[in-house]
């Protein structure tokens, strides 16, 4: 289990690792003009949808299975090797086939030519870093919070540089990103696993990897969905209007995303803990269900202060870190902060289907997504641009995530403190709403004084409705008081 004294060493890991990479993002958008950018992230989501479903579910099985001791015993390792080698074989598989098929992504998704190149390179390095992810998942579950860290900084460092440097020198552009993030994650694999070899017993057990396939494949079925619901949006974009349009959406994602990030990192913390209260038969269930849910409370609000952040600075941030030609994507960062804030939730109810072996659910969950993106949100996006899509993701988000949570709570209860949680989600809204109104006004400075002390009143606010105990708690146990 990860202690909560070690939440420093992730939250410092995550700052780290998303800050680094910001000093991308002016080189990226002055050499990729939107439309350009546009086309590498449909390219990308391709690489990572073939990753994703050719790994046959083998990345979130292990995680549950390492915490069940009646799964695999004490072959937590081996059932890590076999892991990595399954998904390593079925990616390059996966990689070869899309490439072949760079003709009908073209024609479906694109619609814009391409290289197979650029699609297969696309494909093998998102298999890289499903790898790298799996090899940070075992480090996080062992409680090596420094190792964990060193691996994550190490990983951006990498990635930043060869960026910058390939960018500006190969003259490749969107295929230079690619072959970037290709090699970058390529050299830190290659060092980590040599370093797990020392450490820990290498092994394969086709049996452990047969199991795991026979739990995890019908995730695979939702992640041709998932790739539907993920890609949805910019593809729709890409339908009704252009390319450029689908450039500035994704750059408005990216901004936003900060706040998943954020939750990813502290998940480190608390996901653990849960795992371990689920499988805890020593306790009641009604004592587990409640302890969870005043367990995550803390955490949300954490992540919802981080989300105002975002909210209150977004026009800034793209002021200072993007070329101006990206300027029109600041209105729709907040509202997409708070569709990602959301995904919290989605977090949590993953693991509650899985626990419940309920794998399948996960594909109707995703079916759902689909239909309701495409209801919602093209319609929107067909009379309303990008701001009509941005409202289409966050409304369909909030139903689908309604709807799972029905799911989810039937294979192991938590007892959400749901005022709390409302509450946090109502400021936020209205922190939105203001933001958009302080952007209109001429006086930078008078707007800059405002929004300084409306996220310190927001965040006094959070902190008030998670308990000032429970943080005093958090912190005593971070200094070893």
């Amino acid at each position: 289990m990860v202690s909560v004294k070690q939440l420093p060493i992730y939250l410092l890991g995550a700052l780290i690792t998303q800050a680094i990479p910001v000093i991308t993002l002016p080189v990226l958008t002055r050499h990729l003009a939107p439309a350009e950018y546009g086309l590498l992230v449909l390219v990308q989501a391709v690489g990572l949808f073939s990753a994703s479903f050719f790994s046959l579910g083998l990345t979130s099985t292990f995680e549950r299975n390492f915490f069940d001791r009646e799964a695999v015993g004490e072959n937590k390792f081996i059932l890590f090797w076999s892991s990595l080698i399954g998904n390593s074989v079925l990616g390059l598989v996966g990689g070869a086939i899309f490439s072949l098929g760079t003709p009908i992504l073209v024609i479906a998704i694109l619609k814009t030519e391409v290289s197979p190149y650029f699609v297969c390179i696309a494909c093998i390095a998102a298999t890289l870093r499903i790898n790298l992810q799996l090899i940070l998942s075992l480090f996080r579950n062992q409680s090596l919070g420094r190792t964990f860290f060193t691996l994550s900084v190490v990983d951006a460092f990498a990635y930043s540089f060869i960026v910058i440097f390939w960018l500006n020198f190969s003259g490749r552009k969107q295929l230079a990103v690619a072959e970037a993030q290709f090699f970058s994650t390529l050299t830190v694999l290659v060092v980590s696993i040599a370093y797990m070899a020392r450490k820990y017993p290498v092994g394969f057990d086709l049996k452990l990897l047969k199991d795991s396939l026979a739990l995890g494949y019908p995730t695979s079925v939702r992640q041709i969905v998932n790739f539907a619901s993920s890609t949805a949006d910019k593809v729709i974009l890409n339908h009704v209007s252009s390319l450029n349009a689908v450039g500035l959406y994704s750059l408005a994602q990216r901004a936003s995303i900060v706040c998943f990030y954020f939750i990813s990192a502290i998940d480190s913390t608390f996901l653990p803990r849960v795992w371990e209260l689920m499988f805890n038969k020593g306790l009641d269930l009604k004592i587990r269900s409640r302890e969870i849910g005043k367990l995550l409370t803390p955490y949300f609000l954490i992540s919802a202060l981080v989300a105002a952040g975002i909210i209150i600075f977004a026009h800034e941030a793209v002021l200072i870190l993007a070329d101006p030609s990206y300027g029109a994507a600041a209105p729709i960062i907040g509202w997409l902060t708070l569709f990602y804030l959301l995904q919290f939730f989605g977090k949590l109810h993953g693991r509650q289907i899985m626990f419940g072996k309920m794998a399948w659910a996960t594909v109707a969950i995703s079916v759902l997504s689909v239909l309701l993106v495409f209801g919602i949100s093209y319609p929107l996006a067909n009379n309303y641009g990008l701001l009509g899509l941005t409202l289409g993701t966050l409304t369909s988000g909030v139903l689908v995530l309604m709807v799972a949570n029905w799911i989810a709570q039937r294979q192991f209860r938590i007892e959400w403190e749901r005022a709390r949680m409302v509450a946090a989600t109502i400021l936020l809204l209205i922190i939105q709403i203001v933001s958009l109104e302080l952007n209109k006004m001429p006086n930078w400075t008078m707007v800059t004084g405002l929004k300084v002390a409306l996220f310190l009143v927001s965040g006094a606010l959070l902190i008030s409705l998670a308990g000032a105990s429970r943080f005093k708690v958090i912190v005593n146990q971070w200094t070893g008081r």
